[in-house]
């Protein structure tokens, strides 16, 4: 440090997950004795383990609001209702001291420091590309996929209203067609529809809905064009000390139930019997399969937080678990009485003749599913409620077989797919993650969602006459 000289204020911008954290640690680890990092001030309160005038300067927002007033801060931003300021006496009496001074802030942070501040030096940091930009921000598990959709598109301008409905109407595409989500996964229970033959082919038709999603999000993006504000009150510091499971972690209760339904049906496939076989078909039970899944997603969370002892309490993570999963069994179990009031009854006759003349085939299951999905909301009520209206009339609509269980199970989730609109959970979700205006909402996500029920009904269409005739 030289007591002679003035320091200088270097300023490190750039989109989020770019590296910025990462050069700035290079920087202290060579010139710890001639470089400072700024404290910020802060009107939130402080958290565990933080540090007044360390961490942050804590302050109250009338004070910080005076301090504004009177040109007291370098830069300052809003964020998620706290409020976040570099204070402009603290850096220059660093620079008086000849220390250096880094400031890691935003793009419109730097803007300002560089008005208040020209002598400053601005290094702003490019990604190598975008697709590496966002290989950066989900390889941090920092995030979740509407956050990363926010910083994506606000550092790289492309419309949120394509990040976000590209986003909803994917996870919205799987959601319907590929188990363990709960409403493929009841159907196919009620269909008693193989579960493995219902992952593969429910993958193969979201394909295609999937990319109808995405390029009506391209239309619907250039109409209605914005860039969401920074909300975030989360540091990308803060967010490397996050306690999070890796990616492996975070996919294995996923993926290995899935597998082991798949490995079960393709064993079921095989003439020969094995000790080997024997297991696979066990242990691809699906509610074998999902157990173990959920096995090794509680094995990880202990792993992770194994300070949480509520956990496994009707205080903690498992009574929130039950409370989700209690109301999908309601669902189901109701789904299921109604079909045995329709076999108990006069209606399945009814029904049956009254369907019996008529070739409608996947229209049936579709229409209902459909019916419900608009009135009601939920897409799996709306895939339930199909599956079990229809289960009379197996043999009637011509799906006996066990590909035609599949065909059935697929042609309800293409009905269950429209109209997502305002009475679905979902809806409200994906608006007010993505700062969506509501009136855009309307006008977009319904009408795609039309587009992908339809496209899902051609690609089941062509299946039934692939495999069905």
């Amino acid at each position: 440090m030289n007591l002679d000289r003035k320091g200088k204020t270097f300023v490190i911008s750039g989109p989020s997950g770019v590296g910025k954290g990462t050069l700035k640690a290079k920087l202290f680890e060579e010139f710890a004795d001639r470089i400072a990092y700024s404290v910020s001030a802060t009107t939130r309160g402080p958290r565990e383990g933080e540090v007044d005038g360390k961490d942050y300067f804590f302050i109250s927002r009338q004070e910080f609001e005076r301090r504004v007033k009177n040109n007291e801060f370098l830069e300052h931003a809003e964020f998620a209702g706290n409020c976040y300021g570099t204070p402009r006496a603290y850096v220059e009496k660093l620079l008086d001291s000849g220390m250096n001074v880094v400031l890691e802030i935003d793009v419109q942070g730097a803007l300002q420091v560089m008005k208040s501040m020209p002598e400053c030096v601005s290094v702003f940091i490019l990604p190598p590309s975008f697709e590496e930009l966002e290989h950066r921000l989900r390889g941090r598990g920092t995030d979740d996929e509407a956050s990363i959709a926010r910083r994506l598109s606000k550092d790289t301008k492309i419309s949120m209203t394509t990040m976000a409905i590209s986003l909803a109407m994917g996870l919205h595409a799987t959601h319907m067609f590929v188990p363990p989500t709960p409403g493929p996964l009841a159907v196919a229970g009620i269909l008693n529809a193989d579960l493995g033959m219902v992952i593969l082919f429910g993958a193969l038709v979201s394909i295609p809905v999937m990319l109808v999603g995405y390029f009506a999000s391209l239309t619907a993006g250039k109409k209605y064009y914005y860039i969401p504000e920074d909300d975030s009150d989360v540091t990308e510091e803060e967010d490397e000390n996050a306690k999070l499971p890796s990616a492996l972690a975070s996919f294995m209760p996923i993926l290995v139930p899935i597998l082991l339904m798949l490995l079960k049906t393709v064993g079921d496939m095989v003439a020969s019997e094995n000790i080997l076989l024997s297991i696979l078909n066990v242990i691809g039970t699906p509610a074998v399969a999902l157990l173990i899944g959920m096995l090794l997603a509680a094995y990880t969370y202990h792993d992770i937080h194994p300070e949480d002892k509520l956990a496994w309490s009707f205080d903690g993570l498992v009574a929130d678990s039950l409370r989700t999963a209690g109301q999908i069994v309601l669902i189901v179990g109701a789904g299921g009485a109604f079909g045995g009031v329709l076999k108990a009854s006069a209606m399945q006759s009814v029904l049956t003749n009254a369907f019996s003349g008529l070739t409608i085939g996947i229209l049936a299951p579709f229409l209902i599913g459909f019916i419900f999905r608009t009135c009601v909301g939920s897409a799996t009520i709306a895939m339930v409620t199909a599956a079990t209206m229809i289960t009379p009339l197996i043999d009637v609509l011509g799906f006996s077989s066990p590909m035609g269980r599949v065909i059935a199970m697929l042609a309800c989730a293409a009905g269950g797919m429209m109209v997502f609109h305002g009475n679905d959970d979902f809806f409200w979700v994906t608006t007010t993650t993505s700062k969506m205006d509501t009136s855009v909402a309307y006008k977009t996500i319904p009408i795609i969602s039309v587009l992908q029920s339809l496209t899902a009904l051609v690609v089941v269409f062509v299946l039934s006459l692939i495999f069905l005739h």
